[in-house]
């Protein structure tokens, strides 16, 4: 279960950046603050601080921008200002460490650090494999000349560009050397290769694309599985109660995440209202791509009409901190299941069929709805193994 609070913690962390003119404001600020630090008459300290810092990490940006248009300011903004931060850093040790060629090191090791920035952020979020190492090329060039132009350093720009470059390709081959590694296992086993999974994952995130489900197609399983659908008159509306036994997932807009939208626009096609409820699955039960769901509303279409009337029931039990309500009818019964207000996993798939089972013999025909929560506090799982 540790991997799973894991899980679940990772969403406190996806934080939306600020507005990309607040993220602009902060590199001029960081370059003004670096001048402050090192001289004390305020104009130098203004000018040599826009000069070396603020000034090539907003070239950058432009730059940036222009060859790649449909990339977000904000995001290049923001890494434009890490990449900056780095430098800052850099130039700062450089300042108090007088000794030559000591006090250059720590710039060429900046300068390398923000070059991994710029490659990795380039090619695995903004989705620029080729250019990614263009991009990340060019801020080394603004940042070297604007160096060998400034009053803190001794060096020309034909030293100090050599310095910048050569590191930054060491940590290069050592990184692609890297991913060589990691990706032969992942590609042999699921014909995908690691670096590829990385860059769907966050085309998906950022962009909302659907490569992965082209992954997921290769390397999912066919399975067969249970829906649960009850359609009720009421008035000229018909309504759908829908309760899939597989898994409204993995994330974002793949696989079966988008299922309840999709169920709802083709109820509305077919003149009818839905309900879209959670049945007893996991993430191993997610459909891999949302063409899946064809067969579902296949399916459901074919369900037989809704009955003039029916007599219903209420009927509810407890056993411990679980508890179980139900609607009866003379045919079967839909039956939820909670252990509010403790924090529960979903339910497996093996444990709902079996609990499906067991109301089957009482009810005639029985379906499992899934009423968890998994958001804060201890996380409880229950499989059918944990059935005592």
């Amino acid at each position: 279960m540790e991997g799973a609070k894991r899980t679940v913690s990772l969403t406190n962390y996806l934080i939306e950046l600020p507005p990309s003119t607040h993220i602009i404001a902060s590199i001029i600020a960081l370059g003004t603050l670096f001048g402050s630090a090192v001289y004390k008459d305020f104009e130098l300290a203004v000018k040599e601080g826009l000069w070396l810092l603020s000034i090539p990490a907003l070239l950058t940006v432009i730059i940036f921008k222009l060859l790649s248009p449909r990339t977000s300011l904000k995001h290049i903004a923001a890494t434009a200002f890490v990449g900056e931060l780095i430098y800052l850093v850099a130039y700062i040790i450089n300042v108090n460490i007088k000794t030559a060629p000591w006090n250059h090191i720590s710039i060429f090791i900046g300068s390398s650090l923000v070059f991994l920035v710029w490659y990795l952020v380039a090619r695995f979020i903004f989705l620029l494999k080729y250019r990614s190492l263009l991009f990340a090329f060019i801020q080394l060039f603004f940042y070297a000349f604007f160096l060998a132009t400034a009053n803190i350093s001794t060096l020309t720009f034909y030293e100090a560009l050599p310095n910048f470059i050569i590191p930054s390709l060491i940590i290069f081959l050592g990184i692609t050397t890297f991913f060589f590694i990691i990706n032969a296992p992942m590609k042999r086993n699921f014909g995908i290769r690691s670096t590829d999974a990385l860059t769907y994952f966050f085309s998906q995130w950022f962009y909302r694309k659907k490569d992965m489900e082209r992954a997921f197609e290769k390397v999912g399983e066919k399975v067969k599985t249970l829906v649960g659908i009850v359609k009720i008159k009421c008035g000229q509306e018909e309504v759908w109660l829908t309760i899939p036994y597989f898994h409204f997932g993995p994330f974002g807009n793949l696989g079966g995440s988008e299922f309840t939208e999709a169920m709802e626009r083709f109820a509305k096609q077919k003149g009818a209202k839905c309900m879209v409820f959670h049945g007893p699955s996991t993430h191993e039960l997610n459909p891999v791509s949302s063409k899946e769901f064809e067969q579902v509303f296949k399916k459901i279409e074919n369900a037989p009409p809704p009955k003039k009337s029916v007599k219903l029931a209420y009927g509810e039990g407890k056993a411990e901190e679980c508890k179980a309500q139900a609607l009866i009818t003379e045919e079967g019964a839909l039956i939820f299941l909670t252990r509010k207000p403790y924090v529960t996993e979903d339910i497996g798939v093996g444990l709902g069929l079996f609990l499906t089972s067991e109301g089957d013999k009482r009810f005639g025909k029985a379906l499992i709805i899934d009423q968890h929560n998994a958001e804060t506090g201890e996380i409880t799982s229950f499989e059918a193994a944990s059935i005592t």
